[in-house]
C-alpha cells in the first residue's frame, strides 16, 4: 500500500485570502450578507468519484476527508482507494480558492509508489520477523510513503520513502556494537527487494513521542556491512556524535576542572558531529561547555587559560583540519551563554581580544 505524506502549501494561498477579506469587511461595513464559502457550491463525494472515473477509468471509494470549501479552510483533501486495488491510495484535492471549484490528484505519483511497493511486499513478511513494523498503521501494516512533486536541487522528484518502528528503543551505541546486525539485515532484505526507496527512516516506540529515530537513506551504493556502517553515520549525524565523544572522551576529562566540564545536562552530547560526509566523517565540530555560575565574563582570572585549555584540545588535538563551533554555558540558575563560530573565532588574533569582544564584562 502506498500512503501520501500531507502538505501544507495552502496556508500560504489562505494567508493572502484571509487579509484580503479583512479589507473587504473594513470598508464594506453596511453589506447585510458577506457568504463565509468560497469557489461555489461544495462538491460531492460522489463528484469526487465520477471525477478519478472519467480521468482514469477506475474505480474508488473515498477513505476520509478533511476540510471543505468554508472560508477558514479554502481546500478539501479527500483519500481514495482503487476499489479493484486496495493496494493503492491517493489524495484529491478540490480548491475552492478561485472562482469556482478546481479538482486535481497525485494518482500519478501514488502509481509510481505502488510499482516500488510490490517490489517491497514479498519481502515484507522477514520484515516483520526482524522486528519492524509499519509507523503509521495500528496492525504494524506496512506500507510506501510518497510526496508527490518535491523540488529537489534544480528538479521535481516524487519522494518515495519506507517509514517503520521498532519495539526495540533506539540507543546510539548499538549502531556500532550490538544492534547494527539487524538494520544490515533489513537493508539487505530491500536490496533484495529492488524497490527503489528514496528514504528510509526507523523509530522507537517510545511515548508520548517517538523517542530517537535513523534514516538508512538510499542503500543502492551498500556492498558490505563496513559500506552500511558508514552509510549510518554519513546518513545519522548522532551516531557519528556517539562516536566521536566516546573516542575524545578521556581526553576532554583530563583538562576539565572545578570550574569547567565538557556538556551539558540539556544534550546528549559534548561534541556533536556536523556536516558528516558520504564516508562518515564530520564536517564540522560543535561544543558545548558547561562553566561555573558567575565566571563567564572579563573579571574571571582564570577565563582566559580555561579557554585556551578548550581551544588546545579541540584545535590541536582532535580536529586540527576541521572547523570548530563553541558554546559556553553558565550552570546553576543562571541564563548567561556565549556562543561563536569557527569564522567569528578566527577573528581574533588573541583569546584576551576574543574575551573583551564577546563575553559580558561582569
Amino acid at each position: 500500500m502506498n500512503k501520501k505524506k500531507n502538505g501544507y502549501g495552502f496556508i500560504i494561498k489562505l494567508l493572502g485570502v484571509t487579509i484580503l477579506l479583512g479589507i473587504f469587511i473594513r470598508f464594506t461595513p453596511f453589506l447585510p450578507f458577506l457568504s463565509l464559502s468560497l469557489g461555489g457550491p461544495e462538491v460531492s463525494n460522489n463528484e469526487v468519484r465520477n471525477y478519478v472515473k472519467d480521468k482514469y477509468g477506475i474505480a474508488v471509494y473515498i477513505e476520509s476527508k478533511s476540510g471543505g470549501n468554508d472560508i477558514s479552510i479554502g481546500e478539501a483533501e479527500y483519500t481514495v482507494v482503487q476499489k479493484n486495488n486496495k493496494d493503492v491510495t491517493f489524495t484529491v484535492k478540490v480548491n475552492y480558492l478561485g472562482d469556482k471549484p478546481e479538482i486535481s490528484d497525485d494518482y500519478k505519483f501514488a502509481l509510481e509508489a505502488h510499482k516500488e511497493f510490490k517490489r517491497l511486499k514479498p519481502v515484507i513478511p522477514d520484515i516483520h520477523k526482524l522486528g519492524f513494523q509499519g509507523r503509521y498503521s495500528k496492525n504494524g501494516e506496512i506500507y510506501i510513503d510518497y510526496t508527490g512533486n518535491q523540488r529537489i536541487g534544480n528538479e521535481d522528484k516524487n519522494i518515495i520513502g519506507l517509514s517503520l518502528k521498532t519495539e526495540t528503543n533506539i540507543e546510539y551505541k548499538p549502531f556500532t556494537d550490538d544492534e547494527v546486525d539487524r538494520y544490515y539485515q533489513l537493508a539487505k532484505l530491500i536490496q533484495k527487494s529492488k524497490a527503489d526507496i528514496d528514504e528510509i527512516y526507523i523509530t522507537d516506540m517510545r511515548e508520548p513521542a517517538y523517542s530517537n529515530g535513523v534514516s538508512m537513506g538510499n542503500l543502492d551504493a551498500i556492498k558490505t556491512k563496513e559500506d552500511f556502517i558508514v552509510h549510518l553515520k554519513a546518513q545519522n549525524s548522532d551516531i557519528a556524535s556517539y562516536e566521536v565523544d566516546k573516542k575524545w572522551e578521556t581526553e576532554a576529562r583530563k583538562i576539565e576542572n572545578q570550574r569547567f566540564v565538557f556538556g551539558s545536562e540539556y544534550e546528549d552530547f559534548w561534541l556533536n558531529c556536523g556536516e558528516p560526509s558520504g564516508k562518515g566523517d564530520c564536517g564540522s565540530y560543535s561544543v558545548i561547555v558547561t562553566y561555573e555560575e558567575n565566571g563567564l565574563n572579563q573579571t574571571n582570572p582564570h577565563l582566559k587559560d580555561d579557554l585556551n585549555s578548550v581551544f588546545l584540545l579541540l584545535e590541536q588535538t582532535i580536529a586540527p583540519k576541521i572547523k570548530v563551533n563553541y558554546e559556553f554555558v553558565e550552570g546553576g540558575e543562571s541564563d548567561v551563554a556565549v556562543r561563536f563560530t569557527h569564522q567569528e573565532h578566527i577573528k581574533y588574533k588573541t583569546t584576551e581580544e576574543l574575551i573583551k569582544e564577546l563575553f559580558p564584562k561582569n
